[in-house]
Order: structure tokens, then sequence, then C-alpha cells
């Protein structure tokens, strides 16, 4: 079983045989992409607020109080963070 990653950082599963829904579907469906606010996150999987909270060393502030509001993509542009890894990490947490 190999894995892809598209142009939007969906990952979904190449060669695999599902009879119902292609995996890619049903991955998207339950991932977190880079147009979700913060709070979406968090309320959504309060499992990732950890995730977040690992970058207020490297930011020197919360995340979450400065930009709960923000979107992942507009966070990690103000930021300079590594939208791929961040997504990459909170998705891992939800699994």
């Amino acid at each position: 079983m190999n894995f892809a990653m598209d142009s939007n950082h969906h990952v979904a599963v190449v060669g695999a045989k599902d009879t119902s829904k292609s995996v890619a579907t049903k991955l998207n469906q339950s991932m977190i992409d880079q147009h979700m606010t913060l709070l979406d996150v968090v309320y959504k999987y309060p499992e990732t607020e950890a995730i977040f909270h690992s970058f207020d060393a490297i930011l020197e502030q919360c995340i979450l109080c400065s930009n709960l509001f923000d979107s992942i993509d507009t966070v990690c542009k103000l930021y300079h963070l590594n939208q791929a890894e961040m997504l990459m990490r909170l998705n891992m947490v939800i699994e």
C-alpha cells in the first residue's frame, strides 16, 4: 500500500481496493485542512490542543490565545511555520 499527497495536502492511499467509496474520499472527510480555523480544529478534535501548544515555546506566546479565529494557513504564514508539518501532526493525532 502506498500513500500520495496532492497539492492541497490531502493524503490518499494508492493501490488499495475499496468497494464502497474511495479511500481518498474517506480520508478527506475526516482530515484537518489549512482552511480550518484553530477554533474549529480544537472544538472538533480536542486532542489537537497539545499540538498547537507545542508551537508556543517557538513563538513565545500561546498560539491558541492569539490566533484562535485564524485559519491554519494564516497562522503558518504569519509565523513562518511549516504548514505541511503542522497539518501532518494534527492529522496524525486524530487518527
